[in-house]
């Protein structure tokens, strides 16, 4: 009867943690989406903002080449923190299953 208890106990020790880690990918996935959408929104504008520039000012088109390297270097480090973020959310999860799994099986030895 006591080894079911800690049984039943260990197990749902590591439950609370999976779900939690669960929803922490779930809001970082929204996250990450709601950060690519205002990412679009402002090369929008700040595409449209050069495009201006060079139209007065012919002698500014190097903007173009600014703006895109810029953008392209905040897309990079917006998608690779997702990544990171997200490896180190793998990284927790299979931390979490081998615990489980070494209490469950010490709890039947």
């Amino acid at each position: 009867m006591a080894d079911r208890d800690n049984q039943s106990n260990g197990e749902d020790e590591f439950e609370s943690p999976r779900d939690e880690l669960d929803g922490i990918s779930g809001d970082f996935s929204k996250f990450t989406r709601q950060r690519l959408i205002i990412w679009g929104i402002r090369w929008i504008i700040g595409f449209a903002i050069i495009w201006a520039i060079v139209s007065f000012q012919p002698q500014w088109s190097w903007l173009w080449w600014v703006g895109g390297a810029v953008a392209l270097a905040s897309l990079a480090l917006l998608l690779s923190g997702q990544w990171l973020v997200n490896r180190q959310i793998k990284k927790t999860d299979a931390t979490i299953r081998r615990a489980s799994a070494e209490i469950e099986k010490g709890s039947r030895e």
